[in-house]
């Protein structure tokens, strides 16, 4: 993200486009409008940054269209965190764009989502996608264990439900999941243990 890092990652660059062609679709406006609202302000947005960052873009149409990029597959990203496998993510490459949209060199100005957020009709749905999407990530610094085996437990319960495993030994995985996780939060906190 950023003018940093920008084209250092193929991969990630075709997936960017893919993000932003989903989140143009369901905003409700064209291209033209939602990037015309980067592009007015691509001076003001141009100064966000160190002069050393953006000197390579030689006219703001290069930084408008790369921070319209980045500002739309961020908010999709943001907005679709729980169904990205839609567009053939599997969960590394779901990991390391959470992480890497908190790195500072791979900011974007906060003017980037919220221009393209005021010209959809789901401003208050992507703002609350963005509210969450933060949420989640201090939750997840805050107790990376405890975080991550409840979601393996609930990843868990997921798969053998959509495996279409019998019932009984559902129950009996799920019982035996929820257990481990129980006496994991009782062994992290002595005192809920009785002698």
């Amino acid at each position: 993200m950023g003018p940093i890092h920008h084209d250092k990652c193929i991969e990630a660059e075709k997936l960017k486009y893919t993000l932003a062609a989903d989140f143009i679709k369901d905003s409700g406006c064209t291209y033209d409008q939602l990037y015309k609202q980067i592009l007015d302000r691509s001076a003001e947005l141009k100064d966000c940054y160190d002069n050393e960052a953006t000197k390579c873009y030689d006219d703001d149409e290069t930084l408008a269209w790369m921070l319209f990029i980045d500002g739309c597959s961020t908010l999709q990203f943001m907005h679709k965190i729980d169904r990205l496998e839609e567009f053939g993510m599997n969960r590394t490459q779901v990991a390391f764009p959470r992480l890497d949209l908190f790195l500072l060199e791979n900011q974007l100005p906060y003017q980037v989502p919220e221009l393209l957020m005021s010209s959809t009709t789901k401003k208050q749905e992507l703002f609350s996608s963005i509210q969450s999407f933060v949420s989640m990530q201090i939750i997840a610094a805050e107790k990376p264990l405890e975080y991550s085996r409840e979601k393996e437990y609930r990843r868990e319960i997921k798969y053998n439900q959509e495996k279409g495993y019998h019932q009984r030994k559902i129950r009996a995985r799920e019982a035996a999941l929820k257990a481990a996780y129980i006496f994991k939060q009782a062994s992290d906190h002595p005192t809920y243990i009785s002698s």
